[in-house]
């Protein structure tokens, strides 16, 4: 993803002495390449944390929700096929397989 040298240098040193796994790499390059976009993910309204905090404690899992200028996504992280039916019946949906 970088194109100059020095800048491959560069993080090619930081992984080495710091043992970046793949992803945090990935991640790294990602901000160099397009900090506007990098820092935008991580920068959420304080609107969206409260939502993400009641959807927590309201589904007792974890939720993120990802804002962007013309649509957005809502992610419920479930353990296992119990776990989803549980989900599932606190949102009342009935499973269909």
């Amino acid at each position: 993803g970088l194109e100059d040298a020095g800048g491959q240098r560069e993080v090619a040193e930081r992984v080495a002495s710091q043992g970046l796994s793949v992803r945090e790499t990935e991640r790294m390059v990602s901000a160099r390449t397009s900090p506007a976009r990098a820092r935008k993910r991580r920068e959420k309204t304080p609107q969206v944390r409260r939502l993400e905090d009641r959807l927590k404690t309201h589904l007792g899992t974890r939720v993120s929700i990802y804002e962007g200028a013309k649509h957005g996504r809502i992610v419920i992280d479930f353990y296992g096929a119990d776990d989803f039916d549980r989900l599932m019946q606190i949102i009342r949906l009935p499973r269909q397989d």
